[in-house]
C-alpha cells in the first residue's frame, strides 16, 4: 500500500514523470511480437525468470546482508524543491552515498512508511519505492537524457499501448490505463497508438 497520501496511479505518474522508468522486462517484447499485448504482458515475466534468473533488477548494489533496524522514528523534510526521508533525523542515502531526494512530499512520505513498517530486521524486498528511488538517483539522474533515449524504442511495446480482443477485458483495461495514457499524452505532448490483436500500435 502507498498510503492515503500516495495512490498507485500517483506513484506511476511520479516515477514516469521524473525518472522515465520503464519495466526492464519490456526488452523481451520483440520475442513475442506475434502475440497480443495482453498475453505478452503475462508471458514476459515468465520468460525473464526462466532465461535470466540472475539478471539485475531495480537495485544499485548487490543484495545486502540482513541488517537489524537501527532507528526509531521516520520523518520527511524539504530540501529546496526536493524531499528527503529521515531516520532519527538523519537523511537516508542511496547505496552510492547520495542523498535519496524525491520529487514530492507524498512520495517521500510513502517511502518513509516503508521504513517505518520494518520490523527488527530490515527487508529491502518489502521497500519497492525505496529501491526504485535509489535506482533513479544513482543510475537515471546522472544520465537522464541517455536513459530516455535508450528506453524510447520500447515505448511502442509498452503494455499500456495494448488492449485485449475481449470487449469486457478491454473495458476493464481502459478503466485502469486510460488515466495514465491521458496523463502521458498531456505531459509529453504526444499521441499514443493503441493496438488490439497481433499487430503493434501505429
Amino acid at each position: 500500500s502507498f498510503g492515503s497520501s500516495c495512490s498507485l496511479l500517483q506513484a506511476i505518474q511520479i516515477f514516469r514523470s521524473h525518472y522515465a522508468l520503464l519495466d526492464s522486462h519490456l526488452h523481451l517484447a520483440k520475442t513475442f511480437s506475434l502475440m497480443g499485448g495482453f498475453w505478452r504482458s503475462r508471458l514476459l515475466p515468465l520468460k525473464h525468470a526462466l532465461h535470466a534468473p540472475h539478471s539485475r533488477m531495480l537495485v544499485t548494489a548487490t543484495s545486502p546482508k540482513p541488517m537489524k533496524r537501527f532507528y526509531q522514528i521516520t520523518s520527511t523534510e524539504q530540501q529546496g524543491e526536493l524531499w528527503r526521508v529521515l531516520l532519527d533525523n538523519k537523511a537516508v542515502k542511496t547505496p552510492r552515498g547520495t542523498f535519496l531526494e524525491l520529487p514530492t512530499q507524498a512520495l517521500a512520505q510513502a517511502v518513509a512508511k516503508e521504513w517505518d513498517a520494518q520490523g527488527e530486521t530490515l527487508k529491502p524486498k518489502e521497500m519497492p519505492l525505496t529501491t526504485v528511488g535509489c535506482t533513479a538517483v544513482d543510475l537515471i539522474r546522472p544520465e537522464k537524457a541517455e536513459c530516455i533515449q535508450r528506453l524510447l524504442p520500447f515505448l511502442a511495446m509498452d503494455t499500456l499501448c495494448f488492449e485485449d480482443d475481449n470487449e469486457l477485458l478491454a473495458e476493464l483495461q481502459a478503466q485502469e490505463w486510460d488515466p495514465v495514457r491521458i496523463w502521458f499524452e498531456s505531459r509529453f505532448d504526444v499521441k499514443l497508438g493503441i493496438a488490439r490483436g497481433f499487430w503493434g500500435p501505429r
